[in-house]
């Protein structure tokens, strides 16, 4: 199996959005939330392996119920539910689907089920939770509940980085200033305007999932400039994978052979999950003088500039994705 994808995952994700918009749009209709459960949890199920689908279903649940339609809005969370905690694949804004599941089950009479994923969010997603659920907008509902929870989880603490995220409207540019510039400016300040929304990266989460494809390939441009290929993986190569979807979707052939050619250097032609483990294998692979000289000559030689090129062209095309 090539370990690219045949088409994009922003391909895919553009069509499940239009049948999303058609289920809502029929649950509207006929109000059989039965139906809209069966639907939405198939759709869940052969989707869940899509890179940032679960942001698609938070986005349009949370819409639903801004706009009063609670029931329909939290079938959207429902759907994914199981996928989210049981799926390793399945990568999801967890801070926000354990808020609203805690919420929905609390507002139907399952107290437990709803406190225990309040002990969820405040145990499994970040140490500084009530920052994350203030950047959400989601303050009211953390109050209204939080008591229950009261000397059951430890405290919400500041990010380690002491950086704190920012949201879109407070970040030193605005998104419409920032696209207005020319390319090479453009990108720079682009990518200061993604770090301020995620805190230097502490908070990834904080960033819609076309913010995510241009925070990875960026990382890498970045760190590879700075450290070569071995520094980008010895601290950022957790982030591996997402940067090889990030260059699918942006559609970058050099990149893609260049992360082909540096995973393949490592034993089992795999790049580990963990950073603790990138690292031990980096060691020993330098060890056995086994580097990355000729991945980075090719960046810098040839590839950089495709990637220059193309997160332009991925960002004017999507422009009214960005905040």
């Amino acid at each position: 199996m090539s370990l690219f994808f045949k088409f994009t995952g922003i391909e895919k994700l553009e069509k499940l959005t239009k049948q999303l918009e058609d289920i809502k749009t029929t649950y509207l209709t006929d109000r059989d939330i039965e139906k809209l459960n069966i639907q939405l949890q198939k759709i869940a199920k052969s989707h869940r392996n899509i890179m940032y689908v679960f942001d698609l279903f938070i986005q349009q649940g949370e819409e639903l119920i801004e706009n009063g339609e609670k029931k329909c809005g939290f079938a959207y969370f429902i759907a994914f539910e199981k996928y989210v905690e049981n799926d390793c694949e399945c990568v999801a804004d967890t801070v926000t689907l354990y808020l609203r599941l805690a919420q929905y089950y609390l507002e139907n009479n399952d107290t437990e089920k709803g406190i225990n994923y309040l002990i969820k969010l405040c145990t499994e997603t970040t140490s500084n939770y009530e920052e994350s659920i203030e950047f959400r907008e989601l303050t009211d509902i953390w109050e209204r509940y939080k008591h229950l929870v009261a000397g059951k989880v430890p405290e919400s603490v500041v990010t380690g980085s002491g950086i704190s995220p920012i949201a879109p409207e407070n970040c030193t540019m605005k998104i419409s200033d920032i696209l207005s510039l020319p390319q090479e400016e453009l990108l720079t300040k682009f990518s200061s305007h993604l770090n301020e929304m995620s805190g230097n990266g502490t908070c990834l989460n904080y960033l819609n999932k076309w913010e995510k494809i241009v925070y990875d390939a960026d990382l890498v441009l970045t760190e590879v400039n700075s450290d070569g290929f071995s520094g980008y993986l010895y601290y950022n190569g957790n982030r591996f994978p997402n940067a090889v979807k990030a260059f699918e979707e942006i559609n970058s052939p050099k990149m893609l052979g260049l992360m082909t050619s540096v995973q393949n250097k490592f034993p089992s032609k795999k790049v580990p999950k963990s950073i603790e483990s990138i690292q031990n294998k980096i060691d020993k692979m330098e060890e056995k003088d086994i580097d990355f000289e000729e991945e980075d000559e090719i960046f810098y030689n040839d590839a950089q500039n495709e990637l220059l090129d193309k997160l332009y062209e991925f960002i004017m095309s999507n422009q009214k994705k960005f905040r």
